[in-house]
């Protein structure tokens, strides 16, 4: 995560350099970075899709056990009259990060009120640089320090939201849910809405039945969701398999994890 910063952190550096000393080649920069960033994501998408395929394979090449469908598990949704208060509670901490977001997309998008940061953020620190005889380079270094003001700002409020959510979701008694629409079972794993399979073993101490709400809920560790300007986001830490026949679900699970140890 350190790594991801701090990547994160040199790109918004050196895009307040350029656009405030080469304006002329900020242009060029977002395009290379944008190719750069595109690259890399292809490269890591493609070693993380490999690898998915080939546990995709393995799985679905066992012996099938159990299933749930896309009906089946609707309904059973629908008379979970808890869902909806828990899903409100990650929903807010996503709209607190997605907030951060656009504020940035606002500012950047919308000239006058970018100038108005830049310049007057700027024009403070200008008259600190008055020992500086050339006037260009004041100009310039003002600049960068206002570009500073709206590409740091939005690189430090990215943090405090991310830290201040996971704090809201603690304090909630909440991590991050995912929830299969469908979901198959065999003697060799899981395959959760037919793209994410999770392999046995699975540590039977984070298997987590609940009957009269009908679903089997694992914790399978954090799943990579989308990058972004600073880096990877995390996705679903939890997995809940909702079932119609929920305790022989766990028995399957904990009994072929016990197994493949």
């Amino acid at each position: 995560m350190l790594k991801q910063y701090l990547i994160g952190l040199l790109t918004l550096e050196a895009l307040a350099f350029i656009t405030a000393f080469f304006p002329g080649m900020s242009g060029i920069f977002f395009i290379l970075y944008f190719v750069l960033f595109m690259g890399i994501t292809a490269l890591l998408t493609g070693r993380a899709a490999k690898k998915t395929l080939s546990d995709l394979k393995y799985v679905s090449g066992g012996v099938k056990l159990y299933e749930e469908g896309k009906e089946s598990i609707s309904k059973i949704k629908e008379r979970d009259y808890m869902l909806r208060k828990e899903m409100s509670v990650q929903t807010k901490a996503m709209l607190l990060q997605l907030l951060t977001f656009i504020i940035f997309m606002v500012i950047v998008f919308m000239p006058n009120l970018r100038d108005a940061i830049v310049y007057g953020v700027g024009g403070y620190f200008k008259g600190l640089l008055a020992h500086l005889t050339d006037a260009n380079l004041r100009d310039k270094i003002a600049l960068f320090i206002g570009y500073q003001a709206i590409y740091l700002g939005f690189f430090v409020a990215s943090i405090a939201t991310t830290t201040l959510s996971s704090n809201y979701l603690r304090r909630k008694g909440h991590q991050n849910l995912m929830i299969s629409s469908h979901y198959l079972v065999t003697d060799r794993g899981i395959i959760v809405d037919g793209r994410l399979p999770i392999k046995f073993p699975i540590d039977v101490s984070k298997v987590r039945v609940n009957a009269p709400r009908r679903f089997v809920e694992l914790e399978v560790g954090e799943v990579p969701a989308a990058g972004g300007l600073i880096g990877g986001a995390k996705g679903a830490s939890r997995v809940r398999l909702y079932a119609s026949r929920p305790k022989e679900l766990a028995s399957i699970i904990k009994k072929y994890s016990q197994e493949a140890i």
